[in-house]
């Protein structure tokens, strides 16, 4: 496994970064988005004035979906 795409992607909005201890996460310009190993989820809205204080994901299923299909489609 090589990092060098990860690296490239640094700049770009919704890149994936690469796990970390038993989670994965990914990035968009608003979202944050722990993929725990477990199955676990936490998402972060960095557009509110929570920004990483309140995990919303399970308000917010269908964001999850589509953010873990980009970060699978990474991985």
């Amino acid at each position: 496994l090589t990092a060098l795409p990860f690296w490239e992607a640094r700049d770009e909005p919704g890149h994936a970064a690469m796990s970390y201890g038993k989670a994965q996460t990914t990035r968009t310009e608003n979202y944050r988005l722990i993929a725990h190993r477990d199955g676990h989820m936490e998402l972060y809205d960095h557009g509110s004035a929570a920004k990483e204080t309140r995990n919303v994901a399970a308000k917010n299923p269908e964001r999850v979906q589509e953010l873990l299909a980009q970060l699978e489609g990474v991985v």
